[in-house]
């Protein structure tokens, strides 16, 4: 969804309200004018229905409009968790040769060291790796990344860090 559609679609109810608006008008003129006569009443009665179906338009137009600002702001929240995700963590090489994201020394704000999985990063989701064995698996996406190329150690030995 992008703003200009939004803003297209923000135009179909604001039209069927003043089309609505200009039946009512014409339904009040008609009422002021009719004396009882039939062919005013039916007329009122066709004009009565044709303004309660514009304005069921309109609520089902602004029903949708709703929607897609929804949308928009879903879309709006995903991108800046995305940015966040990108700004707090860089790509950094496992010593067994596994791309992570790890947390950046001047972003800990009182975090523990902790890396993430690139893959549900890339969608907008952090999943912090957690040990097993000689790597680390990502708990959302079950992706294991291996973090010792021998089988020993504790997993958290210096590496080298590849800037993003």
């Amino acid at each position: 969804m992008d703003i200009p559609s939004v803003v297209e679609n923000a135009q179909q109810p604001i039209a069927l309200l003043n089309g609505g608006a200009n039946l009512a008008q014409n339904i009040r003129k008609l009422v002021q004018a009719a004396k009882g006569s039939a062919a005013s009443t039916a007329q009122i009665t066709e004009l009565t229905l044709e303004l309660q179906q514009k304005l069921i338009d309109a609520q089902q137009a602004q029903s949708a409009l709703l929607n897609d600002l929804l949308d928009l702001k879903s879309e709006m929240m995903q991108m800046d968790r995305r940015l966040e995700l990108e700004t707090r963590y860089q790509l950094h090489e496992t010593p067994a040769g596994a791309q992570v994201l790890v947390l950046r020394p001047e972003r800990h704000d009182g975090e523990p060291l902790h890396y993430i999985c690139p893959t549900c990063a890339d969608a907008a989701k952090k999943s912090i790796l957690q040990p097993q064995g000689t790597g680390k698996r990502c708990p959302a996406c079950d992706t294991f990344f291996p973090f010792e190329p021998d089988g020993g150690g504790s997993g958290y030995s210096t590496t080298k860090f590849i800037g993003r």
